[in-house]
């Protein structure tokens, strides 16, 4: 595989040129990694010269330039196509259609603590975007620099202001409408739901490392 790629990559000038080829590649590597590492757990993080992916990412940046350009496009065109969807604030799964007043409301007495834990009530804008943020993550998994890892959590990072800076634009909308639409609240859902996204991984459950 290391053999092919640097044959591809001094003499291709397909793969040069052509982002498609490129994107291409990448993935075709990024699934022979998976395959290997289920075989062979941890093998790249004991031996990191085997990782293929050190032929495309190595101390020559031009073409992590190019896969952290192609990402990020990535990223703005599914970002935007959820903003456009009319169907991102219905909910997928956490109850049906209800507001987050509707749940409040489910509590029998407000005054005594529950050892339950409060269920999340989840948009497709929601799910839509942490699945596009854990395919980032996992895309990077096997990026062998750690100084490409931290530009791929600054990506992340980026990602997600940029999703909740537009999230408050909407909800800003919303909020000057009374009665609040099923909308407004499914925004309000959405924030919250990315808040508890966002502290799992603080607390280690999700990593690009």
């Amino acid at each position: 595989m290391k053999a092919k790629l640097r044959h591809d990559v001094a003499t291709s000038s397909a793969l040069e040129e052509d982002d498609r080829l490129f994107s291409h590649t990448l993935d075709e590597v990024i699934i022979f990694n998976k395959q290997v590492n289920y075989l062979v757990p941890g093998i790249f993080e004991a031996r990191p010269s085997l990782n293929p992916m050190a032929v495309l990412f190595n101390e020559e940046e031009a073409l992590f330039q190019r896969f952290l350009r192609l990402e990020k496009d990535r990223l703005n065109e599914l970002v935007d196509s959820i903003f456009q969807s009319e169907t991102s604030w219905t909910v997928v799964y956490g109850g049906g259609d209800n507001s987050i007043i509707e749940e409040e409301e489910s509590t029998s007495d407000p005054s005594s603590p529950s050892n339950e834990p409060r269920q999340l009530i989840v948009c497709e804008a929601a799910d839509r975007f942490s699945l596009l943020l854990l395919n980032l993550i996992d895309r990077s998994t096997y990026i062998p620099l750690s100084r490409y890892r931290l530009r791929i959590i600054h990506l992340l990072i980026d990602t997600v202001d940029d999703f909740c800076l537009r999230l408050s634009q909407v909800v800003h909308v919303y909020e000057e409408r009374w009665p609040f639409t099923r909308k407004f609240y499914s925004l309000l859902n959405t924030f919250g739901y990315l808040l508890t996204l966002v502290g799992e991984w603080q607390n280690g459950g999700g990593s690009v490392s």
